[in-house]
C-alpha cells in the first residue's frame, strides 16, 4: 500500500476521521432535541470522512477499502496517543 501516514490527503481524512468520532462521542448522554441535533453533526462528519476517503482513493489509484482502514487504524492510534 502506498499510503503514508504523513501525507496531506491522509491528514486531512485522518483529522475528518477523527472529528467524526468526536461528534459521535458526543451523543451520550444526550436525548431530544439535543441528541438529534448531534446526531446530524455526527452524520455531517461522516459524510465528510467518506468523500475524502473516496476522493483519496480515485486520486491515488488505490482500493478505497485500504484507505478506509489506513484512516480507522490512524484515528485509533491519536486515541491512544500519550502526549496528548
Amino acid at each position: 500500500m502506498l499510503l503514508h501516514p504523513t501525507s496531506f490527503h491522509v491528514q486531512d481524512t485522518h483529522h475528518a476521521g477523527t472529528s467524526a468520532e468526536e461528534e459521535r462521542a458526543k451523543l451520550a448522554g444526550l436525548d431530544g432535541d439535543e441528541y438529534d441535533a448531534q446526531w446530524r453533526r455526527w452524520r455531517e462528519a461522516t459524510v465528510a470522512v467518506q468523500a475524502a476517503v473516496t476522493a483519496y482513493a480515485k486520486e491515488s489509484g488505490e482500493s478505497r477499502h485500504e484507505v478506509e482502514q489506513a484512516v480507522k487504524r490512524a484515528v485509533r492510534h491519536a486515541e491512544e496517543d500519550p502526549a496528548e
